[in-house]
């Protein structure tokens, strides 16, 4: 039992990274963090879900699109680049508003 262990054990330890890091998770969330989209990236394919006050609108779903020349887009996906970006909130013009009174 002990030899089978010594062998297994650094077998496991050589996968246990890659199926940790086989899934990425996107969170994209409204200003009032009432709205919440998941984009869930993985090694077949790439997810979303929908989320309102942590209530499930759209339960996890598959994004792809397949054209008619056979060509797949979003299976098997792979993320080149990931960019941050935090936008101002969008408010109605004032002087637009105050103009129509």
């Amino acid at each position: 039992m002990k030899r089978m262990m010594k062998r297994l054990l650094p077998v496991l330890m050589a996968i246990a990274p890659l199926t940790i890091c086989a899934q990425k998770v996107y969170e994209l969330k409204d200003i009032s963090g009432k709205v919440q989209v998941n984009v869930i990236v993985n090694d077949k394919n790439v997810e979303y879900s929908v989320l309102h006050d942590n209530d499930v609108m759209v339960a996890p779903s598959p994004i792809f699109m397949k054209l008619t020349d056979g060509t797949a887009f979003g299976l098997n996906p792979k993320v080149k680049k990931m960019r941050l970006s935090i936008l101002p909130s969008i408010r109605r013009n004032q002087s637009r508003t105050s103009s129509m009174n």
